[in-house]
Parts: C-alpha cells; structure tokens; sequence
C-alpha cells in the first residue's frame, strides 16, 4: 500500500556507487503537496536505475556482499553476507542474506512481468514461512493500478492500493483500503487531482474512509506569486512559481497557504544540466528550518553536500566526494561541526565493478570493510 512519507530513502545512499547514490530525501519528496506516496513493492523490489544499469552492461548473474567490523583490536567481527541473483534483463530475481554464522536468515523472491515490471515481491524467513508478500498489477502502459500487501504468511489481503490515469498519463485517484482478518473490506481514503486543459494541476483532494473531505489543495496564484485566497477552511492553498536563469539554471518555489493562513515556502535552485543544487524550507515565520546545498562537477557528479543548521547560514555536516580517472567516487570524506567524523575509501576493478569499501573513523582507523564479488552470464 502506498503510505504518506515524509523523509526516508536515505537508506540506499551508498549501497555500492557511492556517486550514483548520492541522494537526499527532499529529490524524493518534490510532490506539489508535501506528500509522497510510498510504494512497498517498489521499496523492496525495484532497483534504482544506474545500478540496474550497471548489471546489464556488465552481464552480472550473481552479485555477493560481505561486510564485518573491525573492532579495536584491528580484528573482523560480525560479518554478514548478502547474495543478489538477477536475470539477463538486469532485474533481480533473488536476494539472500546470512548472519554472522552464515546461516540464511532471510530470502527475498522477485516475479516481473514480459516489461519487467515488478509483480510479486516475496520474504521468507529462515524457517522457510512466508513473512511478506507483495503484487502489483499494471495497465497496457506499464502504468501500476493496483498494488496488494499481504498479511504474514502471504495468503490473506491486509491493505490494497489501486491507482487510475488519465489520456496523459497523469495520476487522478489513487484509492487505499484495508482488509481485517475476515477479508473485510475498508477504505482507508482516497486522493483525487484535477487537471487545467494545458495539464498542469488544478486542485486536489484528500477523502476520509468515511467519504469526508478533509483537505484541498489548490494549485492556483495571483500575478505576485501568492497563493489566492483559501476556498475553505480545510483548504491549503499551493503556488508553484519558476524563475529562469539566461544559463538555463531554474528556481522553484513552493508557497503555501493554510486554513489559518500560515505561509510556508520552499526554494529549489536547479544548475542549468536540472541538478539540484540547494534545497531550503522556510516556516511560517519566514525563518529557515532546513537547507542542503549541492555541488556538481562536469560529469554531473556531486562534489560536494552540504546540510546547514536551523537558519541555512552555518554548516552542520560536510561531504565531500572525489572522484578517479574514470569518473567514479574514490573517496567521500564527512565532517560535522568543522570536525572530521568518517572517510569512506572505494576501490573498483579494471571493468568500473566497486569491489571494496574501507570506512575509517576520526583517527583514521578502520571500522568497516565491505567487499564484492561477481559471477557474469
């Protein structure tokens, strides 16, 4: 079931090309309501684009990942083992991991469809039960309409989602419901989007279970960029408004307009290649709460990642990637309060494949080796 999020997704950064991941959650969560909708079956199963395109090039049939701690003593503790199988198209069909004593104690099963779209996501424990199970279903476009979770041991229904289109392809309901025990069908609610004639959105709105109108968002501003006054109380009110740059960089900004009449903002400053290249929240007080900065160089890599304290002004924490010959992240140094916290060193092989990860502390000392190996088709 799609779930309303506010900030996760964080937990792929790194995973293996530390260049291609190099993300935060606000390039997740540009929805013009604030609001994400979170699918299961793509957080467990879907792969994110460059490492999917990293298997086909590579023609990888097995990709293993074994990490351990070093403790203080400089020795290999807590090692845990994970075991990827992906098909000739790149998708991922099977993913084990092992604990500590290299027993098996999860198995992930991935199911795609002839466009290899994902349609069954299964997790069996290390008792061979059945603990999560996911399907989807998609349209002749490969847009996804529905979408079930399934209570533990994979046969009863506990929460659906289904998911209707207009000629464009744009998203005008998306529907949730919950099952009880017996099967019983309730809905949860439901959103519905209106849709201006040149396609830019009109207004949305958020439906209880019971069928109430709880909350509008209106899309719509005055010649100042000001959101127009407020329909009703239950009402926020949402002006989107861009600003070009004669290099082609963009600025977006967000305001928004409660049922009290709060005004909050968000500005996205955008590079002219579309990189975004800082982030800021103001609260209604008109004071920062929330800014990151980014810097890109001419392959479109991140060089650097700033977050700043509460009124975007001081630094908080610093990352800064470098980057070798090939263009791949050799080396992503953090600081925090001016202070050096972790350096992550990556090597690869002669074919681009990251083979290790070092990760080295304050003082220098390892804390954390990950290493991984490859069997081709």
């Amino acid at each position: 079931m799609k779930k309303l999020i506010l900030i996760i997704l964080v937990l792929f950064a790194f995973k293996a090309y530390p260049q291609k991941y190099f993300y935060t959650p606000y390039q997740w969560m540009e929805s013009d309501t604030r609001v994400g909708f979170f699918s299961m079956i793509n957080f467990y199963g879907n792969q994110m684009p460059a490492e999917k395109k990293i298997i086909v090039k590579n023609n990888i049939r097995e990709w293993k990942i074994q990490s351990y701690r070093i403790n203080k003593k400089g020795d290999s503790v807590r090692p845990w083992l994970n075991v990827n199988t992906f098909d000739t198209h790149g998708n991922k069909i099977s993913q084990k991991s092992f604990d500590s004593k290299n027993r098996m104690w999860q198995h992930n099963i991935f199911q795609y469809n002839d466009s290899s779209k994902i349609v069954s996501d299964i997790s069996i424990n290390r008792k061979g039960k059945t603990v999560r199970k996911d399907s989807a279903v998609y349209n002749a476009n490969g847009q996804q309409t529905s979408e079930m979770n399934y209570r533990r041991g994979g046969e009863k229904v506990s929460n659906k989602t289904n998911t209707a289109y207009n000629k464009r392809g744009q998203i005008t309901e998306i529907s949730s419901f919950k099952y009880d025990k017996k099967l019983k069908e309730k809905s949860w609610g439901r959103y519905v989007t209106i849709y201006n004639a040149d396609g830019t959105k009109g207004e949305t709105k958020w439906y209880d279970g019971k069928g109430r109108l709880t909350q509008t968002w209106s899309f719509a501003c005055d010649p100042t960029g000001v959101a127009k006054k407020s329909k009703g109380a239950d009402s926020t009110n949402v002006c989107i408004k861009y600003e070009y740059g004669s290099d082609g960089s963009k600025i977006k900004t967000m305001i928004y307009t409660d049922k009290k009449r709060h005004i909050t903002k968000c500005i996205l400053k955008y590079d002219p290649k579309g990189n975004l290249t800082d982030y800021t929240y103001y609260n209604r007080k008109n004071r920062i709460t929330a800014r990151y900065s980014y810097v890109f160089n001419t392959d479109k890599n991140a060089t650097s990642y700033i977050q700043y304290k509460r009124g975007g002004e001081k630094i908080f924490c610093k990352d800064d990637m470098e980057y070798n010959s090939n263009k791949l992240c050799s080396k992503r140094t953090r600081y925090c309060y001016d202070k050096l916290t972790r350096t992550n060193v990556y090597l690869y092989n002669e074919n681009g494949l990251h083979t290790t990860t070092t990760i080295y502390n304050h003082d220098g000392k390892k804390t954390r080796i990950t290493q991984n190996s490859y069997t081709f088709y």
